[in-house]
Order: C-alpha cells, then sequence, then structure tokens
C-alpha cells in the first residue's frame, strides 16, 4: 500500500496563515483535519521549581519551570485560539492548560498588565476593585 506524504494530504488546504510554523502542523489523516501551530513563545517562571525531562537524546535534563503561548487553530476553525500552558515541578500539564479566544486572551493580557501597573504604583488600585 503507498503511502501518502505530508505535502499530498495539505495539497487542497488552505494557505497557512502567517503565523503557523510548518514544523508544529499537525496533519489528520484528511486534510480537514490539520491544525495549524505557531512557534512557541516561552516565559520562564523564576519563582517555580523546575521539573526533570528527558530530551529528544535521552538525557535527563533539568528543565526551567516556564508559561508556553502557542496560537492555534484548526482547518475548520474560523478564528484562531491562543493556547496556554505551565510546565512546571508537580505541575500536569493536561490540567494546566487553556484554550482561549482571541477576545478572552486581550481580556486576560490587559487585566494581567493592569494588575502589574498596579502592584507597581504605576495605575490607582480603584481601577481593579
Amino acid at each position: 500500500m503507498p503511502r501518502t506524504t505530508v505535502a499530498e494530504l495539505t495539497a487542497d488546504c488552505d494557505t497557512a496563515p502567517t503565523w503557523a510554523d510548518p514544523a508544529g502542523t499537525v496533519v489528520g489523516v484528511r486534510s480537514s483535519r490539520v491544525t495549524w501551530v505557531s512557534k512557541t513563545l516561552p516565559v520562564v517562571l523564576g519563582d517555580e521549581a523546575g521539573r526533570r525531562d528527558i530530551d529528544l537524546d535521552g538525557n535527563a535534563v533539568i528543565c526551567h519551570a516556564r508559561a508556553e503561548v502557542t496560537i492555534q487553530q484548526m482547518r475548520t476553525q474560523v478564528e484562531p485560539m491562543i493556547h496556554l500552558v505551565k510546565m512546571a515541578a508537580g505541575t500536569d500539564p493536561k490540567v494546566a492548560t487553556t484554550m482561549l479566544a482571541l477576545d478572552e486572551a486581550a481580556r486576560l493580557a490587559h487585566a494581567l498588565l493592569l494588575a502589574v501597573d498596579v502592584a507597581r504604583g504605576i495605575s490607582d488600585e480603584s481601577s481593579i476593585r
């Protein structure tokens, strides 16, 4: 039985979004099951404990605790989603993962920035009450 290549599976797909990383794209058995994924934007979490992991060569390594942000979109979705995951000691990535609609991600980003401004005394506390 001949094998189907990724190029053949995605030949009839729409053009990938400009943010999509070809190495991160996931292809299902049908071209309609394509999921485009961006490069990962890591944020080191310095006050969290790291975790042990195994690298691609099978060596034990210690990974810094981090949050990872990616953009993901299935071919059938109208709009991409923001994927957020926390990777740290004692954290199950399946539990510490969320998918946010773009509007939700924007509200979360604004809330975080506001909280930082209030904590630094740049903004009035009454704006978060």
